[in-house]
């Protein structure tokens, strides 16, 4: 009877034990393809930055009054803030992994990522509402070659508009991380049960 028990002790010890590894395995692929979702998103975004982050330099001559100038500098430091944080936050999520780190330190450095994240978050509302200030005069001068200055109408129909789609593609944005960080820490809450 004893060398039963300890029989079925050491069979559940490794069913527990393949239990654990699935539910490990399971963890770590939907982190990954969820965190992959969101590299992949910030990889062409950063690659679309840096394209017209090049094509307003290469086009910075066809500025020709203080407001094109001043957005054309506008744009290119909202194009570099977001190449920074881009960059960032793929540098940041390629880190979380299971297979490389112990749940803790994973934990900590999904921590991270997600207070890093919050920022950018932060930051990129207050960067949406005054980057169509910077951004609408450099690219209807790039665009357009006519000057806004002497189209009044053409700004305030522009601005109205950013002020409209903005906040939308803002808000879809916003959606699409929420989505993606929640399934990851929903899955690490898991594995830590």
């Amino acid at each position: 009877m004893k060398l039963a028990w300890s029989d079925m002790s050491v069979q559940l010890e490794q069913q527990k034990k393949l239990t654990d590894e699935v539910i490990f395995k399971m963890t770590q692929e939907k982190s990954s393809s969820r965190l992959g979702r969101i590299i992949m998103a910030e990889t062409s975004g950063v690659f679309i930055s840096i394209a017209a982050l090049f094509y307003v330099l290469a086009n910075f001559y066809k500025f020709d009054n203080w407001l094109e100038i001043t957005g054309g500098i506008g744009t290119l430091a909202i194009l570099l803030l977001g190449i920074v944080f881009g960059l960032r936050i793929i540098s940041q999520a390629n880190r979380i992994d299971l297979t490389k780190h112990d749940l803790k330190t994973t934990l900590s450095l999904f921590k991270a990522f997600k207070s890093s994240l919050g920022f950018y978050k932060r930051l990129s509302i207050i960067t949406n509402i005054i980057g169509p200030l910077f951004v609408f005069p450099a690219a209807f001068a790039l665009f357009t070659d006519k000057d806004l200055l002497e189209n009044p109408s053409a700004a305030i129909t522009g601005l109205i508009a950013a002020m409209v789609i903005v906040p939308v593609v803002l808000y879809f944005i916003i959606k699409f991380y929420k989505k993606n960080i929640g399934a990851v820490s929903t899955a690490f809450k898991d594995l830590e049960k």
